[in-house]
């Protein structure tokens, strides 16, 4: 598996083994990360909460939640729940 961290700017895709970087994606306000039980990952941007591919590119916008979004987290039976501010 992967270990993804969300950064200031930045999800980061590190190989836990070794601890090394595999890949940087740019995404401006990145705040929590998700995935849901098919594999969708799922990032807070902002006010928003928007799903990206393998390749860390934006492909829509989930919600707008009215407020930054904090944290994220897939709910069991599928979904997404968001901590905003």
């Amino acid at each position: 598996g992967k270990l993804y961290l969300a950064g200031e700017n930045a999800i980061y895709v590190i190989d836990p083994k070794s601890g090394k970087e595999i890949a940087a994606w740019k995404l401006d306000g990145v705040s929590g990360l998700a995935f849901d039980a098919q594999g969708q990952l799922y990032a807070g941007k902002g006010q928003q909460i928007v799903t990206l591919d393998a390749q860390g590119q934006v492909t829509g916008v989930f919600a707008e939640v009215g407020g930054p979004v904090w944290e994220l987290d897939a709910v069991p039976g599928g979904g997404i729940a968001a901590s905003v501010g």
